[in-house]
């Protein structure tokens, strides 16, 4: 494993990667949390700000979907103490800035904030990264675009989000 050969930052790449996926893969997300605290000790413990600001997201999607109040070890606020941190990693990561942008974009389309979902889907789909680190959560990335490509092609008829829904369907599919 990283941790056995001395690798903090890839054993905390790892921890990211995993709570990623837990989050996606339908684990109750109390269980999730759970993970997710321990991933984030470690993380803090080894001082990996960077991969501590780009999994802040994901802890703020879980707070929204459990209720902040059911986070015992691990709440919101922990994220928003990152403060300057993450709006730092923000500008100068575009890793972690289209992890924010998926993020805000998830949230508004799961609670329906259909005043702020077309802007959250645009902020997304239009941030552009060249990078491999994007396909770790790609199939996610597309699968949540294509709903809300296609939820609001039915909202607000815009040709846009069907040509969208149909592309990330088609991307999809090449994958299966």
């Amino acid at each position: 494993s990283a941790l056995e050969a001395g690798d903090i930052g890839f054993a905390s790449m790892n921890c990211s990667l995993y709570i990623s996926n837990l989050l996606w893969s339908g684990l109750n997300l109390n269980q999730v949390q759970k993970e997710f605290d321990k991933a984030h000790s470690f993380m803090e413990q080894h001082s990996t700000w960077s991969l501590l600001v780009i999994t802040g997201p994901l802890l703020q999607s879980i707070g929204k979907l459990v209720s902040v109040e059911e986070l015992p070890l691990f709440q919101e606020r922990k994220y928003q103490s990152l403060g300057p941190m993450a709006e730092f990693h923000r500008e100068k990561n575009p890793f972690a800035t289209k992890i924010f942008y998926l993020h805000n974009m998830y949230q508004t389309f799961i609670f329906r904030n259909f005043d702020r979902l077309e802007d959250t889907a645009d902020e997304f789909i239009d941030f552009k990264i060249q990078t491999w680190t994007a396909l770790n959560t790609h199939n996610v990335q597309c699968f949540i675009c294509g709903l809300v490509s296609f939820l609001l092609y039915r909202r607000t008829n815009k040709n846009v989000w069907f040509e969208r829904g149909s592309e990330f369907k088609l991307m999809m599919k090449r994958w299966s």
